[in-house]
């Protein structure tokens, strides 16, 4: 009420005083009216005068006006007429030569048109060329497309004939079962009814008339037992004779020797990775004895090693990391314990490459040495190549302080020393057997990668060793060093070198995960290595760049091998993949730089500053190989020791340093 109270007295309000400003105004109006008349009047008289006045003036100049004009206009007129002749001269000049500047114009259009038509000529015979190449790969495409469906359709068919076969001997082996237990049952019954006649028969007159009960069913037996003996006993061998002969005659629908079969070729599909083949055996099995968990189990592993395996998107979306987790978790409850290796190393896999660091390389390996440890089991081991692979990768620089788990279900934390008796001892078991075609290519690769290590690093420490002792001797010292140095980079570069042509020479790596891998490999080491080896300066070599190395030529001596990778295995590559490599390159090669800088360093003044920052570059670079863990080595030198905090800043840093292993 109070604010409509007021609403309504606000408009009232507003009304009276619109109403009184109106009736200010026109009270204003008039008094101003009144005011005004008589100025009104003498400023109208005022006018009439000047215009009078101005009337005049204006008559008089407009008539010199007129006699100017007429003037000016008959000058104007013998000037035109002159510069139209002028016109008129130079006109038919210019067309003479506007006429011969057409023709040879003319001329060198009409050469110039015939040059375009041939070089349009020569474009599109190139064009057609371009076609004909297209339609022939588009040809072999489809002639591949088409071959991949006709085997389709004959893998299909063959699984259907073999489910026919399939559910006709489970149907036999249960008419079977059937037809056998009413033979059985008629032949009980027939030997039932057959003793029966035969007792009454023999009872016949041989009953006692007098005494007891029991009295008189002894008396019966005494008078009919030896006859009715062996008339009982005949009787029961003339009805087990039958019921043999039965049992051999009807045709057996026994699944075992099918079940044998199955089982065998589905083992031996899985160890060559022929997975569609083992999935067909394994659904077989599970119609065959569809109470058998372990089979169940093997429909599902074999599912799981064929999406993981040939789908890397499969684990690396959240929902599709998801599902698969819950399908490892379905086929795990089938198996129970002990675990399945295969299904270890799947995980291994995806541990790694969702974290392809030390620390997912390190929990890769415990699991894939879990799997190697456990005895052979019925399901088979059909990645055992793949995990030795995985835990070989990790020996080849294993973290110096790896963090046990506190999970109950975690795999047993094992040192170098024991992960090597496990890898000596599944060789051995696996002697004799051919390696995994479908992952030769990531095993060949990983063991490349291996030799790299061992081979480039503890040269590149040597290189840089060398690079701190020239900084810190003498001048008359520093040419042997010097020398030293060179020869110590030309081992990178070696390394390198034979590492590449290792990649060439394997064409079964050309078109596989193998080709891409190696652009996360830290190439900008060999750059490295080429600049100290043309350097015979004392300081450390500058990064690659034409401020630093003017020559073309020298530049090109110092490209890294990403460059002739990317003509091989990316011929095309565009904008965006060539300026990711580049960058990469050069954070790399910064990297390098920076770890020289401070390892030099500290060799020449340890302190803990230098240790730190030696220390973290190298942990960063992952500059580790075998039993040796440079970063490790620096945190731990007794002349600049760490603090604990900074101990496991380098510690964390390791672990996070990337790893190129597939």
């Amino acid at each position: 009420m109070l604010l409509a109270s007021s609403a309504a007295s606000a408009n009232w309000f507003s009304d009276k005083i619109a109403r009184n400003v109106d009736a200010k105004k026109s009270e204003i109006g008039a008094g101003i009216a009144v005011i005004a008349q008589p100025t009104i009047n003498s400023a109208e008289a005022s006018s009439r005068r000047i215009l009078e006045a101005a009337d005049q003036v204006a008559g008089a100049r407009l008539g010199q006006a007129d006699a100017l004009i007429s003037r000016q206009v008959g000058g104007v007129d013998v000037l035109l007429e002159h510069r139209i002749g002028q016109i008129d001269r130079i006109a038919a000049t210019r067309l003479k030569e506007v006429d011969g500047i057409l023709d040879k114009d003319i001329s060198r259009i009409d050469a110039i048109a015939a040059k375009r038509i041939q070089q349009i000529d020569e474009l599109l015979n190139a064009r057609l060329n371009d076609v004909d190449t297209l339609l022939s790969n588009h040809i072999t495409d489809v002639d591949e497309r088409i071959g991949s469906r006709i085997d389709q359709v004959d893998q299909i068919t063959e699984q259907r004939l073999g489910n026919v076969q399939t559910f006709a001997a489970k149907a036999s082996s249960v008419v079977f079962s059937g037809v056998l237990w009413l033979v059985g049952f008629a032949c009980l019954l027939v030997f039932a009814a057959a003793a029966l006649w035969r007792v009454y028969m023999e009872s016949a007159g041989a009953w006692p008339s007098g005494g007891t009960l029991w009295s008189r069913i002894a008396g019966w037996w005494n008078k009919v037992h030896n006859r009715l003996v062996w008339q009982l006993a005949s009787g029961a061998a003339c009805i087990a004779i039958l019921f043999l002969i039965f049992f051999k005659v009807l045709p057996r629908g026994s699944t075992e020797n099918l079940v044998t079969m199955h089982r065998t070729a589905m083992l031996r599909s899985l160890e060559a990775l022929d997975l569609p083949e083992a999935r067909y055996h394994a659904s077989q099995l599970k119609i065959l004895d569809p109470a058998n968990s372990v089979y169940r189990g093997m429909a599902l592993k074999i599912d799981l090693l064929r999406d993981v395996l040939s789908r890397p998107a499969l684990y690396q979306t959240p929902a599709g990391i998801n599902r698969t987790l819950s399908r490892i978790e379905q086929a795990e409850a089938q198996f129970g314990e002990p675990r399945d290796g295969d299904i270890d190393t799947l995980k291994g896999l995806i541990l790694f490459r969702t974290n392809p660091t030390r620390q997912g390389e390190h929990d890769a390996a415990m699991l894939c040495a879990a799997a190697l440890k456990r005895p052979a089991s019925e399901s088979g081991f059909a990645l055992q190549p793949l995990a030795r692979s995985y835990v070989e990768n990790y020996l080849s620089h294993p973290l110096p302080a790896a963090e046990p788990e506190a999970e109950p279900d975690a795999p047993e934390e094992l040192a170098p020393a024991a992960l090597a008796e496990v890898v000596a001892k599944a060789k051995a078991d696996a002697k004799g057997r051919r390696a995994l075609t479908p992952l030769s290519h990531v095993l060949l690769y990983d063991s490349l990668v291996r030799e790299l290590t061992m081979k480039s690093l503890p040269a590149y420490r040597r290189l840089v060793e060398a690079q701190a002792a020239i900084e810190s001797a003498p001048p008359a010292q520093r040419a042997a060093l010097i020398a030293g140095r060179a020869a110590a980079a030309r081992e990178v570069i070696k390394a390198w070198e034979d590492f590449d042509e290792a990649l060439a020479s394997h064409h079964s790596l050309d078109d596989t995960s193998a080709a891409y891998a190696v652009f996360t490999l830290k190439d900008a080491m060999v750059s490295r290595a080429r600049a100290y080896e043309k350097s015979t300066a004392a300081p450390i070599p500058p990064v690659l760049t034409e401020k630093n190395y003017p020559s073309a030529a020298a530049r090109a001596r110092m490209l890294p091998p990403r460059v002739m990778w990317a003509k091989r295995y990316l011929p095309n590559a565009g904008s965006v993949i060539t300026f990711q490599e580049a960058a990469r390159f050069r954070n790399d090669e910064a990297a390098a730089f920076a770890f020289e800088r401070a390892f030099a360093d500290f060799l020449k003044r340890k302190t803990r500053e230098t240790a730190l920052r030696a220390s973290l570059a190298a942990a960063q670079l992952g500059l580790a190989y075998g039993e040796t863990d440079l970063a490790a080595a620096i945190a731990a030198d007794p002349a600049a020791p760490l603090t604990p905090e900074e101990r496991k800043s380098v510690e964390r840093a390791a672990r996070e340093a990337p790893v190129s292993f597939l």
